[in-house]
């Protein structure tokens, strides 16, 4: 039998909207029902999800967070999303990314309360219709 996970598939479905389509919905949903907003916010940004941002919004995002917290982060993140981001950094970002990645271990409650803090930013962006992680947004035109 199929096993079904609902936050987990409205999280999909916004992600398939348009922002502010997405965002209509969301405050329709915050209005009726609060804890199902949360469960669904939870699954509608990920780690994985930035490897489909571009350039000139990771140096948006950059601008609400410490550069070194945000290559801690990196250290959770799968190679997909690191090798994307050596690829849109500047030569010394890549550099520092690279320095923080193969570094010394950190303390994983460090690391951890940084990754909190980056989710709950690129959320917020994600909700705001400020930032995309959507893929077919970021794709370079050809």
């Amino acid at each position: 039998m199929p096993r079904f996970n609902g936050p987990k598939e409205a999280a999909e479905l916004l992600n398939s909207l348009a922002p502010n389509e997405a965002k209509k919905i969301m405050d329709e949903i915050a209005k009726q029902n609060p804890q199902l907003l949360q469960l669904i916010l939870a699954q509608l940004v990920r780690l994985e999800d930035l490897q489909h941002i571009s350039a000139k919004d990771l140096m948006e995002l950059l601008k609400s967070i410490p550069f070194n917290d945000f290559c801690l982060v990196m250290r959770l993140a799968p190679k997909e999303v690191t090798d994307h981001l050596k690829s849109i950094l500047t030569r010394g970002m890549r550099q520092e990314l690279v320095d923080v990645l193969e570094g010394p271990a950190q303390p994983k409650p460090k690391v951890m309360e940084k990754y909190q803090v980056l989710m709950s930013i690129l959320l917020k962006k994600v909700q705001d219709g400020t930032l995309s992680l959507r893929p077919d947004e970021n794709d370079p035109l050809v």
